[in-house]
């Protein structure tokens, strides 16, 4: 059995690797503060107007900044102020592909049976930046412990932009990577939006339902209730009504 597990999660991270290629892309508009990062080298630099960028780089706006991005294929991508993206994030993610990662996700959990050596995972380079202990420890996220938040605006600026199979992969990887932030609702929200915008019903009203229990749990009696929390409510019964 964990020989075929094995066997099944080669196969998935080969075919991600092989396939998740891309051709970068180029700055054509920039306004306020603006950085893009080579690499894994851990200085962030100011961006340029013209300035081509591969998929292993990455771009980062600040409070007041934003960016507009002409991709691989041609098509305009903006990203709003408090964001960052990987390059690499923004080449267009088939459904199929969508499906290999999170099955990929979920045989890596898989528990191996008694009297067996548990099967062990590298990491794969579509994971940009992240060493083998989970720390993307760059000078900008070490004096930010709220880091994880321009992440989170950038895949919801995949959303937004109808990246959606780029958005759910995206969140996947913000939850994996900053497992202990309290405040993961929202991630679990347009998890949930993405799904529904792709048709799958079952994985929309799961993540919705996630977002709810998590906001209800962390909400107290003086705190309204954020936007967001109604709207995840409503589509759980716009969904539940529809199966």
């Amino acid at each position: 059995m964990m020989k075929k597990i094995s066997f099944l999660v080669i196969v998935l991270l080969l075919f991600l690797e092989t396939h998740w290629a891309f051709a970068g892309a180029k700055v054509i508009k920039i306004s306020g503060d603006v950085k893009v990062r080579r690499g894994v080298e851990e200085a962030w630099q100011n961006a340029a107007i013209g300035v081509l960028l591969d998929d292993i780089d990455s771009i980062l706006t600040g409070a007041n900044g934003e960016v507009v991005l002409v991709t691989a294929d041609g098509a305009n991508f903006k990203l709003g102020g408090s964001s960052v993206l990987e390059i690499s994030d923004l080449r267009k993610i088939t459904r199929q592909e969508m499906f290999l990662y999170l099955m990929s996700k979920k045989v890596q959990k898989i528990e191996p049976g008694s009297g067996t050596t548990k099967l062990r995972i590298g990491n794969v380079s579509v994971v940009h930046g992240e060493s083998k202990a989970k720390s993307d420890s760059t000078p900008v996220e070490q004096s930010n412990p709220n880091f994880w938040i321009t992440e989170k605006n950038g895949a919801i600026a995949l959303h937004d932009q109808q990246y959606y199979p780029n958005s759910i992969i995206k969140i996947y990887k913000i939850l994996d990577k900053y497992n202990s932030i309290q405040d993961r609702g929202e991630l679990h929200f347009y998890l949930g939006k993405s799904f529904e915008k792709i048709e799958n019903t079952g994985q929309a009203i799961d993540a919705y339902q996630v977002a709810v229990r998590l906001h209800e749990e962390q909400q107290s009696s003086s705190q309204d209730a954020k936007p967001w929390f109604y709207e995840a409510q409503k589509a759980i019964e716009k969904l539940t009504a529809k199966k």
